[in-house]
C-alpha cells in the first residue's frame, strides 16, 4: 500500500516538473527560435495552463480549507490591479478614440497577465509546498537542456564561456543567458536564504546557484544584494519597528520609482549612464523613440495596456535603426506601465505593490511573513528597471507561488487553530 502511494506522489511531482518545463519552452526552449515552433509552444502554454487551473478548481480534494483560502486571497490580491488597469485602459481608450489593434493587444495583455497568477495559486493548491521544489527542478532542466545544446552547437568552448561574465558572442550567449530562468533563481535563492530548515537535496539547490551565476544577470544579482541587505538591516527588529520600515522603505522605493521614470521619459537616464560608461545595448534608441508618445506630467493619461507592444509592430528602421529587430519589449516595465496607464495609474500601481500588498500580508500572516515577501517585490521591482519581467509568464508564476506559499506557511505557524500565537 505504502509503495502504492509513494509511486503516485512520484508521478504526480514528474507531472508538475512537466507542466513548468513545458510552459518554460515558450522563453526559454533551444529549439524555439522560428516564428511557427515559438506560435506553437506559446498557444500551447496557455491551453496547459487554463486545463491546470480548471483542474485545481473543480478536481482536487477541498479538505485543505485553509490552503485554499490564502490562495484565493493572493489570487485576488494580484489580480485586482490587472482588472483596474483594464477598466482604466477602457475610459482611455473610449476618450482617445484608439484604434481597434490596440485595444484587442491590451484585452490579450490582460489575459496574459492574469493567467499566470491563476496557474500560480492553482500549482500551490495541487502540490502544496512541494511546488517550489518542482519549480527548482524545472528551471534546472531547462537551464541544463540549453548547457547540453550550447556544448553541441559550440563545442568545449562552451563551457569556457559559461564562466566569461563579458560573453558578447551570441552563438553562446543563446544558450547561456537565460534572462526568465536566471531571474527565477535570484526569487528562489532569496526564498531559501528566509527558509534556512527546508530540506532540499543541496544538489538541486546548487544547481539553482551555478544556473543564476552563469546567466549573469547584472540586475539580477544587483536585485538580489538589494533585497538581502533590506532584509539583513530588518531581521533583528521588533515588530513595530519592522512594520514602520517596511512602509517607509515602500514608500522610498516608490519615490525612487518615480524618479526613474522621470530620467527614462528623459534624456537623464541615458546620459548618466553614459558618463558612467554603461553599455544601454540599444536601449537607449528605444527609450527616445516612446518618448514621443507621452510626457512626464501629473495630466498625462496613458495610452492604455498593450500599447507599447502593440507599438513594436510598427516599428520600422527609419524610427530605430538596428533596433528594429528588437521585438521583445522595452526593457524598461516601470517606463513601459507609465506609457500605458499615465501618472495617476503608475502612482496607484505603484502604491499598491509596495504598501498596500505587504500591509494586507502583516494583517493575514504577520509582520515577519510580509517581511519576507516585500523582498520578492523588492527583487522584482529592481528587475523592472531594466528588463520585462512583468511581462515574464513562468516569473510571475513563480511570484505568485513564493508569496502564497510563505504567506500560508506563516499563517500555519501563528495560527492558534494550530497549536499557536503570534
Amino acid at each position: 500500500m505504502q509503495n502504492g502511494i509513494s509511486l503516485r506522489v512520484k508521478k504526480s511531482s514528474i507531472t508538475g516538473v512537466l507542466i513548468i518545463y513545458y510552459i518554460l519552452m515558450d522563453s526559454s526552449f533551444p529549439f524555439t527560435d522560428s516564428g511557427a515552433t515559438q506560435n506553437f509552444f506559446y498557444w500551447t502554454k496557455f491551453a496547459l495552463s487554463i486545463g491546470t487551473i480548471i483542474y485545481a478548481t473543480f478536481c482536487v480534494s477541498k479538505r485543505e480549507v485553509e490552503l485554499r483560502k490564502m490562495c484565493k486571497r493572493v489570487c485576488c490580491l494580484f489580480l485586482v490591479q490587472w482588472i483596474f488597469m483594464l477598466l482604466y485602459s477602457c475610459v482611455v481608450w473610449i476618450t482617445q478614440k484608439t484604434a481597434s489593434p490596440y485595444i484587442t493587444r491590451g484585452i490579450s495583455n490582460f489575459i496574459a497577465n492574469v493567467i499566470p497568477i491563476l496557474l500560480g495559486v492553482s500549482l500551490v493548491i495541487i502540490y502544496k509546498e512541494r511546488i517550489i521544489r518542482l519549480v527548482v527542478i524545472a528551471i534546472c532542466l531547462m537551464a541544463f537542456t540549453n548547457y547540453t545544446m550550447g556544448i553541441i552547437v559550440n563545442g568545449s568552448s562552451f563551457l569556457v564561456q559559461l564562466f566569461n561574465i563579458n560573453c558578447e558572442e551570441s552563438t553562446y550567449r543563446v544558450y547561456k543567458e537565460l534572462h526568465e530562468i536566471a531571474y527565477i533563481a535570484g526569487l528562489l535563492l532569496l526564498y531559501y536564504f528566509h527558509k534556512k530548515d527546508y530540506r532540499l537535496n543541496k544538489g538541486w539547490l546548487i544547481s539553482v546557484f551555478i544556473v543564476f551565476f552563469f546567466a549573469w544577470k547584472r540586475i539580477g544579482i544587483l536585485a538580489l544584494a538589494i533585497a538581502l541587505l533590506f532584509y539583513a538591516l530588518l531581521r533583528h527588529i521588533n515588530k513595530s519597528g519592522k512594520k514602520f520600515n517596511v512602509v517607509a522603505c515602500g514608500v522610498i522605493a516608490f519615490i525612487l520609482s518615480i524618479l526613474y521614470v522621470w530620467m527614462s521619459a528623459s534624456d537623464e537616464l541615458s546620459i548618466l549612464l553614459h558618463e558612467y560608461g554603461i553599455n544601454m545595448m540599444g536601449r537607449d534608441v528605444i527609450y527616445s523613440y516612446f518618448r514621443k508618445f507621452c510626457d512626464f506630467s501629473i495630466t498625462y493619461p496613458g495610452r492604455g495596456i498593450g500599447f507599447v507592444s502593440r507599438q513594436f509592430n510598427y516599428l520600422t528602421w527609419e524610427d530605430v535603426g538596428a533596433m528594429v529587430a528588437l521585438k521583445q519589449g522595452l526593457h524598461n516595465d516601470l517606463f513601459s506601465l507609465y506609457l500605458e496607464i499615465g501618472m495617476i495609474g503608475f502612482i496607484a500601481w505603484v502604491l499598491y505593490q509596495l504598501i498596500y500588498i505587504p500591509k494586507k500580508i502583516r494583517e493575514w500572516s504577520g509582520i515577519d511573513c510580509a517581511v519576507r515577501c516585500f523582498t520578492y517585490i523588492i527583487f522584482t521591482f529592481v528587475t523592472y528597471t531594466t528588463d520585462n519581467t512583468l511581462r515574464y509568464f513562468v516569473y510571475q508564476m513563480t511570484l505568485v507561488i513564493l508569496i502564497a506559499a510563505t504567506c500560508y506557511e506563516a499563517y500555519i505557524s501563528i495560527s492558534p487553530k494550530y497549536g499557536n500565537t503570534i
